[in-house]
């Protein structure tokens, strides 16, 4: 017993000179060390574990248009939760599993269909310096200096075999095992999902009244031209600077932070000007597939989803690029951090 007691005492002693040794060394390594040197370590680490939060955890993220207002507003700034769907390994490759799938009703951040990578490299790049001045600076920007829209935030509003369409600008569902057409609002009430969609209030019968007379306009019109490209963007420009076009163009959206913006429905006016356009030129497949997709409806196959914006007649969102695979979302609106007034959860 007495051979173990001092055994156990020799070992712990050992263990304790061993640590107080290696502290003394490090402390006088860091006598020697170079003061800037040190303060370049501090930073690289800290950027190592910015960059590593942004990759896989939380990233920063400021709202760049009104397409969310009411529920978000420009120059917001929010956190992403990445960790729910799974974050990418490094941008652009590859998935982590989640813990979620994406759903109706959720807020998704992803990245813009139309966006133009210029790598990982400098995508890691400009996501480290976006995150270490809290998304003030961001170094991805277009030849006229604005900041690229790189990633876009919308609401899920259909998934896994939903049908939707617009009519008159208001979504309706067909849901998987329906046989006919529901309004936005009654699906919500089935489903317990709470959130708020924003209207023009002057896009109204009158207005879509007026579509249809331009439209009829455009067909008698496009009827004497030769049909090329050039004619029909010329006869549409003459015509929206017509007076058959005044009740359209007088219709204005007053929204903060934006202004005093435009009101206008474009997917019904592609959709009136392309079924015109049809009756000319019968023989253009590719208008016939635009036109079906826009008053046919969207379906939206299994492990999709389609992104819109709360802000419905300012947004470019899932009307006009489709469905998303859900592998491609990267994350869930988790925490409005600025401005401190409404700091908080969004819904």
């Amino acid at each position: 017993m007495d051979t173990f007691l001092n055994r156990l005492t020799e070992g712990t002693e050992a263990v304790l000179t061993w640590r107080k040794r290696r502290k003394l060394t490090i402390k006088e390594k860091q006598k020697l060390k170079n003061p800037v040197v040190d303060w370049i370590e501090a930073f690289l680490w800290s950027a190592l574990m910015v960059l590593l939060v942004n990759q896989y955890f939380f990233q920063a993220y400021e709202i760049p248009s009104g397409s969310m207002v009411d529920t978000l507003l420009i120059k917001d700034r929010l956190f992403v939760n990445k960790m729910v769907y799974g974050p990418e390994i490094l941008p652009g490759i590859g998935k982590l599993p989640g813990y979620a799938t994406p759903k109706r009703g959720n807020i998704i951040i992803f990245e813009n269909p139309s966006y133009l990578s210029r790598g990982p490299a400098f995508d890691l790049a400009q996501r480290l310096i976006y995150m270490l001045t809290l998304s003030l600076v961001d170094i991805d920007k277009s030849e006229s200096g604005e900041p690229k829209v790189h990633f876009l935030i919308k609401r899920g509003a259909a998934f896994d075999g939903d049908q939707v369409r617009f009519n008159q600008g208001n979504l309706e569902y067909k849901l998987l095992g329906d046989d006919h057409w529901r309004p936005e609002a009654e699906v919500k009430s089935l489903t317990g999902l709470e959130y708020h969609t924003r209207r023009v209030e002057e896009l109204n019968t009158e207005y879509y009244n007026s579509l249809i007379l331009l439209a009829k306009r455009f067909e008698k019109e496009l009827a004497k031209s030769t049909g090329s490209r050039s004619d029909v963007e010329l006869l549409l420009t003459d015509l929206l600077q017509s007076q058959d076009s005044k009740v359209i163009l007088s219709v204005y959206d007053d929204y903060e932070p934006q202004g005093r913006t435009q009101g206008f429905d474009t997917v019904a006016y592609e959709a009136a000007i392309s079924r015109a356009y049809l009756s000319v030129h019968p023989g253009d497949q590719k208008v016939w597939a635009w036109q079906n997709r826009l008053t046919l409806g969207q379906y939206v196959p299994r492990e999709w989803i389609l992104p819109l914006g709360d802000n419905r007649d300012h947004s470019r969102d899932g009307r006009f690029f489709g469905p998303l695979p859900t592998e491609k979302i990267l994350g869930q609106a988790a925490l409005r951090m600025w401005p401190l007034g409404r700091f908080g959860e969004m819904h």
